[in-house]
């Protein structure tokens, strides 16, 4: 049942050819071997961080970890963060530049710069902390009014930062020191930033104040550089007149305007305050006019006259209402004529002052978040609910762009899980998550772009402010056959008013439409919550094969087939239920299919059960301790024999060869990943407390950890994505991991060697030094490309993997001699259940194991014959010294006489070996059966034999 290639009990890691050609510039010896040296003990602190995780435990074999495995296994590799992808766009406004051909996008601590035509990123800024970056959120984006070629960012992490972003260049960092919510500069007074800041800390009395500041970018190293302007306790809403001589914030239910002056000191008397009897969401001041436009939480908007003397205490306004939902951004144009507004209505509102006319643009797609124009007046920018960015053209009022990222990072997690985690379509590798409520998405992280919003539950979203919340329907399971022509999914939705409803679709990928189609849908597949779901592997395509598990204590195989029924044409297929399987009353939790399809694990409880999914037939049973924990996660590991099981608190690798457990840790893992193609596998540990995670990866054979890395995060989700062609070359793996933060970036780690470029060095340092190994090989066919230390590592490799295929074999050979001891005479049944072919397959060979046949007379002369000329060739080989080995070697196989004190194990490196040896043994019994009634009927030639006397 196992593929000839999964029988393998060691699979080889993939070893990056290496560069024959040295850098120009040598740097000395000395020096490099102090960063390799620096490099070991960053993988010694790594291994301390593993050891204070998880404790090994040996099961089968032993797993302690040696320090000196891990440096010379990880020897200059490990992960490496490449990129950050998708993350919250629409979060905070968006920045055009001033030819408005490019804008900015504040994401998570990076600046991505998206073209306006193609939608795509073409360069992002503050990468890398390390690298000067931000360490924490980007908040506001400023272009520099004294140079449209520089770009302010305002961060979290208490700088601002002033970076060249053609050339991608930081050009300097101004220390505040204090959490920045908000910036905003006036052209007018660009020597000057205006900033939102909100205090931090254990003091329940500070924490959560807002302040507005000035900061002088030219006194940034003076205590006078940070003026307070005012206080309060909730203000994140800041905004500057175009002529730069006023300041208008909101706390809450007051609006404080402050006329700009370069005071060191701000009194309170210089700051007017105003009261709105709504909660105030959003300022905007007039490009042309004196007047502050202010929206509030019920939709109304205000206009402030009160930029003149006689108008400042008694100001005059003007209400305009429309929305009936809370307002969230107010913005002019530049000729001051229209007044754009936006709230949770997905309506774009126009409005024409000096007329009162009002224009709409509907089904903008959600609710808005921010209205950014830009400076050529020609395009509206939409910052919405969604995560997404829509680009509008003022003149035919068209969405002419939409730039979609992560729609999970804008909706509750609390209410809606990540329930289908990260899921990889086979495809084109997009990376397939929730997305809205009822949807799912499929974005590619090659590109950073949105791909596919898949309604896989449809339904209407209808603003309801004086009702019940809506239940959405929640996508649950997503799986994919390999070849990406199916898709399978399952939608749920109970709101314990109505009847549940439980969905199992099918859907068929649609070339024409490059979208996936639903053909099946099966009402109510299960009586209970569906637990797993999952397409069967392999190049069979006549059996196509889905399975669902699920907490009424049954799982179920689903094939699709074109036996629907008179009703239905011939032609017509669809899935239905092929069986239906269960274990005593235990509930199913996961299942899995090996990677050729010929095996089916599902897990109940602490029990992992193996099965045909042909004949729907249990073939084994393997139990955990029983002080274990249910299992939670269960996967193949690749074309391996090996599949791995997590439990709450353990990690366990089997191994279906033996049926015993190769490797297991004791640790608490939350996620888990296997890259099929390899059968490498990695597990995540978070840790809430210090708000970290640590990716720890593992080959199936070595409970030695491949790669550890830890970052700063909690990691919701994880996945294996095919390496991009540019990174092929300096990859140790062939895939990159991608994992999901509480952030909802897509950050990517990638494989790969540290000291690639210190070894190529120090072999160039080498060289020139005159220590070359010469050789007729390398004369003749040139140089190797890998030094010699890396193959002592790839012989070194190969000597472990034949270690363990002899530890595999011993194991097994140790079980069978305790067997034979007992009397009991080694079959080809002595193997595992699941690895047995089919009864009618192996019942002629049974047969004749226990069961000789009598052999006719041709038969008997001439074996006689032949064990004649065995019996001469042995004698005259032992005459002259040779050993056992060589006359077994001279034996013709068909006849080769087995000795009773020999025992024939067969070794499980194949089933093919497995399956060639049994019949060896089989053959081996019919000789001796044969010379045995040869000796006994030889007694008598003339004389009738006697059945009874036959020895059967």
């Amino acid at each position: 049942m196992v593929s000839k290639n999964s029988a393998s009990a060691v699979k080889k890691s993939k070893v990056s050819d290496r560069s024959a050609n040295t850098t120009a510039e040598i740097t000395p010896l000395e020096s490099e071997k102090k960063r390799k040296d620096s490099h070991i003990q960053k993988k010694e602190k790594a291994l301390a961080a593993v050891n204070h995780l998880a404790k090994p435990n040996g099961v089968e074999k032993t797993t302690t970890v040696s320090e000196n495995v891990v440096n010379k296994s990880e020897k200059g590799s490990s992960l490496h963060q490449t990129k950050a992808l998708a993350g919250v766009l629409s979060r905070f406004p968006i920045v055009f530049t001033k030819d408005s051909k490019y804008f900015f996008c504040c994401v998570s601590n990076t600046i991505k710069i998206y073209n306006v035509t193609s939608g795509e990123v073409v360069k992002t800024l503050s990468t890398s902390a390390l690298q000067g970056g931000h360490r924490d959120t980007v908040t506001a984006l400023c272009l520099n009014p004294k140079n449209p070629l520089q770009l302010y960012s305002a961060s979290l992490d208490g700088t601002i930062k002033l970076w060249d972003y053609n050339d991608n260049i930081l050009l300097k960092t101004h220390q505040v020191n204090l959490p920045i919510e908000n910036m905003v500069i006036s052209p007018q007074h660009p020597e000057n930033a205006y900033i939102v800041t909100r205090r931090s800390g254990s003091n329940p009395e500070t924490k959560g104040k807002t302040a507005v500041y000035r900061y002088a970018f030219q006194k940034s190293n003076h205590p006078e550089g940070l003026t307070r302007i005012t206080k309060s306790k909730d203000s994140s809403v800041i905004a500057v007149s175009a002529d730069g001589r006023f300041l208008a914030t909101a706390s809450r239910y007051r609006i404080s305007i402050w006329e700009i002056t370069n005071d060191k000191e701000v009194s309170k008397e210089d700051v007017r305050t105003y009261t709105s009897p709504e909660l105030v969401t959003c300022l905007a001041f007039s490009p042309t006019e004196p007047c502050l436009a202010i929206g509030d939480e019920a939709g109304k908007i205000t206009l402030y006259y009160c930029f003149t003397p006689e108008t400042e205490k008694t100001p005059v306004t003007a209400l305009m209402h429309w929305h009936h939902r809370p307002l969230n951004t107010l913005s002019f144009t530049a000729d001051g004529v229209y007044l754009l507004s936006g709230g949770e209505e997905p309506v774009l509102v126009m409005w024409q002052l000096e007329t009162g006319h009002k224009q709409f643009l509907p089904r903008v797609g959600g609710e808005i978040k921010s209205i950014t124009i830009s400076p050529n007046q020609s395009l509206y920018a939409l910052s919405e609910a969604d995560n997404s960015i829509r680009i509008i053209n003022a003149v035919s009022q068209q969405i002419v762009r939409i730039i979609q990222g992560l729609q999970y990072a804008q909706v509750a997690s609390n209410t809606y899980p990540l329930y289908t985690g990260l899921v990889i379509e086979p495809r084109n590798h997009h990376v397939v998550m929730n997305g809205v409520p009822g949807n799912i998405q499929f974005y590619n992280p090659y590109l950073d772009s949105h791909v596919l919003d898949l309604e896989v539950a449809p339904i209407t979203r209808i603003s309801r402010p004086d009702e019940n919340e809506l239940i959405f329907s929640l996508v649950r399971h997503v799986a994919f056959m390999d070849d990406g022509s199916w898709m399978a999914t399952i939608d749920s939705r109970d709101d314990n008013v109505t009847t549940p409803e439980l969905y199992l679709k099918f859907w068929s990928w649609d070339p024409d439409a490059q979208s996936y189609i639903l053909k099946t849908r099966v009402d109510y597949p299960h009586s209970a919550e569906i637990t797993s779901l999952s397409f069967r592997h392999g190049s069979d395509s006549d059996v196509l094969m889905a399975i669902t598990a699920s907490a009424d204590k049954t799982f179920k195989i689903w094939h699709l087939t074109n036996d629907l029924g008179r009703h239905h044409p011939s032609s017509e297929a669809s899935w239905a239920c092929r069986s239906v399987g269960f274990y005593r009353d235990n509930t199913p939790t996961v299942t899995s299919f090996s990677q050729d399809g010929s095996m089916l694990a599902v897990a109940f409880g602490q029990v992992l059960t193996i099965w045909d999914p042909i004949a729907n037939n249990i073939q084994g049973t393997l139990a955990l301790p029983p002080q274990q924990c249910h299992i939670q996660r269960l996967a193949f590991l690749g074309s391996t024999p090996f599949i791995a099981a997590v439990t709450k608190s353990h990690l366990y690798v089997w191994n279906l060869l033996t049926c015993t457990v190769w490797w297991s840790y004791n640790m608490t893992i939350d996620h888990l990943a296997v890259d099929q193609q390899t059968g490498v596998f990695a597990v995540v540990c978070n840790a809430q407390d210090s708000k970290e995670s640590r990716f720890i990866v593992f080959e199936p054979t070595s409970p030695v950890p491949k790669f550890v890395h830890t970052v700063s995060e909690i990691c919701k989700a994880i996945a294996w994505i095919p390496v991009e062609n540019h990174e092929v070359s300096n990859s140790l793996l062939s895939s990159n991991l991608v994992y999901l933060n509480q952030n909802c970036d897509l950050q990517v780690l990638h494989a790969s060697g540290d000291d690639l470029e210190v070894e190529q060095e120090l072999e160039g340092a080498k060289l020139l030094k005159g220590n070359t190994e010469r050789s007729f090989f390398a004369d003749i066919f040139g140089k190797s490309n890998k030094s010699a230390e890396d193959r002592r590592w790839d012989q070194q490799r190969v000597e472990t993997a034949e270690a363990l295929r002899q530890e595999a074999a011993s194991a097994s050979r140790s079980r069978t001699t305790a067997r034979s001891k007992q009397g009991s005479e080694s079959t080809f049944l002595d193997a595992p259940s699941h690895v047995i072919q089919s009864v009618d397959s192996i019942f002629e060979l049974f047969m004749d194991s226990i069961m000789p046949k009598r052999p006719d007379a041709e038969d008997r002369d001439a074996e006689m014959d032949e064990i004649d000329e065995v019996e001469t060739a042995s004698h005259t080989e032992s005459e002259a010294g040779t050993s056992f080995d060589t006359m077994a070697a001279a034996v013709p196989l068909s006849v080769q006489e087995v000795d009773q004190d020999i025992e024939l194990v067969p070794v499980f490196d194949s089933l093919n070996a497995f399956f060639t040896k049994t019949a060896e043994l089989n053959i081996n019994g019919k000789v001796n059966g044969a010379v045995q009634v040869q000796e006994e009927s030889s007694s008598d030639e003339d004389s009738e034999e006697d059945t009874a006397d036959i020895e059967w």
